[in-house]
């Protein structure tokens, strides 16, 4: 090997190392936390994940009765792709909506009963979504239910108030 070769690897680290300011550190979370971010990365990624959903539905594993701060600020990041989610499952593709009374339709379509066209903005009002403690509560549920056990040793979600 040649110098100029080891001078030339030489030179190309030090070009590496001068673009690294900072080193960022992972978000630390529990494990029964982490299980619950990735449930939730899991069903807004859909089939196309990498996440087996199936694995994660068939295990069960105890959670907290609460999450901390970093790992709801992880899960709340996780739920803003569900927009993103929404549109590559179909959500802007053209389809037909009846609009009838009592239907709140988008803002330059009548509730008059007919049958419109259009991708679901222009077709329906826009509705925000919003993500509440009863998010949490089923994600919960989904990590601690052993779905691959027999139908009836499974409990069931308590009904609750989505606010």
């Amino acid at each position: 090997m040649s110098e100029d070769t080891s001078t030339d690897r030489a030179e190309a680290v030090d070009d590496l190392t001068d673009d690294v300011d900072e080193v960022v550190e992972l978000p630390q979370v529990a494990a029964s936390e982490h299980d619950i971010i990735i449930m939730a990365r899991a069903l807004i990624a859909g089939p196309t994940g990498h996440d087996d959903i199936w694995a994660l539905l068939c295990a069960t594993r105890p959670v907290a009765p609460k999450i901390g701060e970093t790992a709801a600020l992880l899960l709340e990041d996780t739920l803003r792709q569900v927009w993103r989610a929404l549109w590559i499952r179909g959500g802007a593709r053209p389809a037909a909506s009846i609009v009838g009374p009592g239907v709140n339709p988008g803002p330059s379509i009548s509730g008059t009963g007919a049958s419109v066209r259009g991708r679901l903005w222009e077709r329906h009002a826009p509705t925000p979504l919003a993500f509440t403690s009863s998010t949490v509560r089923f994600l919960r549920w989904l990590v601690t239910t052993p779905f691959a056990a027999p139908a009836s040793t499974l409990t069931e979600l308590p009904a609750a108030p989505l606010s």
